[in-house]
């Protein structure tokens, strides 16, 4: 009995000091924290991409969003709206990000699952 438990104790261990696997939803929300925190490397982290599209990537989103989300007051809060998912390697996620003076941004993401990990779709300037 004694042995049980330290093999469910070692279990526990291993288990509990895993990477947490975010889900594609989490993702979207996570992506979306870091930009408003000024994080773009980590943010473009969760996208797909090439080393050197991604070095873009953060260029772009610093262009396009730095300003911005000083003048709104960053990000409040980022709200899921669906999640929908065919394959079980594939999501869209709608999501309205809230801004500090309340202004919405509203898009839909599309994921997919490498490596056990969701990643969003590559970064697109609009």
């Amino acid at each position: 009995m004694k042995r049980l438990a330290i093999i469910v104790l070692a279990l526990m261990a291993v288990v509990s000091c895993g990477k947490e696997r975010l889900t594609a939803e989490q993702t979207v929300v996570e992506c979306w924290t870091r930009i408003g925190a000024g994080d773009y490397q980590g943010a473009v982290a969760l996208m797909e991409g090439s080393e050197e599209e991604k070095a873009e990537y953060v260029m772009r989103l610093e262009e396009k969003y730095a300003a911005k989300l000083q003048k709104a007051g960053g990000v409040s809060r980022v709200d899921v709206l669906a999640s929908h998912s065919e394959e079980k390697n594939e999501a869209l996620v709608q999501a309205i990000v809230v801004l500090g003076n309340g202004a919405e941004l509203e898009e839909v993401y599309a994921l997919k699952r490498v490596d056990k990990e969701w990643i969003m779709g590559a970064y697109r300037a609009e």
